[in-house]
């Protein structure tokens, strides 16, 4: 009877053990950003356009535009249709979309890419792509 219950705080103390590491190896250093951070500075050369860095830890999704309105937009991703998300706008988004919106009527099926931090549902940056129609 001992040896069972051994046996199970044993266990039990491995499994702790071992699903605490894939939770710290997610934890980003502070080491890691500042060296995206320089990488991703500019050069200083005049005459080129220096792309501005993205967000550290954003991330590009692709999909299918469901709906689109000047609050938010819905859509489904292209590798599984299955997974619909919805995202609201940056403040610095905003203007633009609401100038999309009333100027250009994105439809159902028309491709879109884009940028978030992971946990949230505010779009960073957004590209829209006319699907092409048939008259």
């Amino acid at each position: 009877m001992n040896n069972s219950k051994f046996f199970a705080a044993l266990s039990l103390a491995a499994f702790a053990a071992l699903a605490a590491g894939p939770i710290h190896a997610q934890t980003s250093t502070a080491s890691s950003t500042s060296a995206a951070i320089a990488h991703n500075a500019p050069t200083g050369t005049t005459g080129t356009t220096q792309k501005t860095p993205r967000p550290a830890g954003s991330v590009w999704v692709k999909g299918q535009v469901i709906h689109v309105d000047n609050v938010e937009i819905v859509f489904s991703e292209i590798g599984d249709t299955r997974r619909v998300h919805t995202f609201t706008y940056t403040t610095d988004l905003k203007p633009k979309m609401q100038q999309i919106v009333n100027n250009t009527a994105y439809k159902y099926g028309d491709q879109v890419r884009i940028l978030y931090t992971p946990e949230t549902t505010v779009a960073l940056k957004i590209h829209l792509k006319h699907t092409k129609t048939t008259s």
